[in-house]
């Protein structure tokens, strides 16, 4: 990743700390289920595509 990249992508998570703490200011069991949510996404393992089906080659 170029370093802009990575600036974007921290400043994204500092806004997303900001947003739960935030959150967390009039509703401690709303934050909590934004934290359960992130953790949760975050642990989550990419879906792979099944394979294609390949057509057999036709000489």
């Amino acid at each position: 990743m170029s370093d802009p990249l990575m600036e974007i992508a921290e400043f994204a998570g500092k806004a997303s700390g900001t947003i739960v703490k935030d959150v967390a200011d009039f509703s401690k069991p709303l934050a909590d289920a934004f934290r359960r949510g992130w953790r949760e996404a975050m642990e989550e393992k990419p879906k792979t595509e099944p394979a294609a089906e390949q057509a057999p080659d036709s000489a």
